[in-house]
């Protein structure tokens, strides 16, 4: 498998956490499926994925972000 470069994986990084917060599933699964890594990245707000999605309250989205946690 070929690993994606460092901006690739700061686009896909950009694109999870802005997913997250428009609450797209779909998305969140699709970017997560690519196995970029950025199960510990802190986004906007000095948040975690997992925190961000946490805040914004939509159990869907917490169940896509444990389903891919290593």
């Amino acid at each position: 498998m070929v690993q994606p470069d460092a901006n690739t994986i700061a686009r896909a990084k950009l694109y999870l956490h802005k997913s997250v917060a428009e609450n797209r599933i779909e998305n969140i699964v699709k970017i997560l499926s690519a196995a970029f890594p950025i199960e510990e990245e802190v986004g906007p707000g000095g948040l975690t994925i997992l925190m961000h999605c946490a805040q914004s309250g939509t159990v869907e989205c917490l169940d896509a972000l444990l389903k891919f946690n290593p």
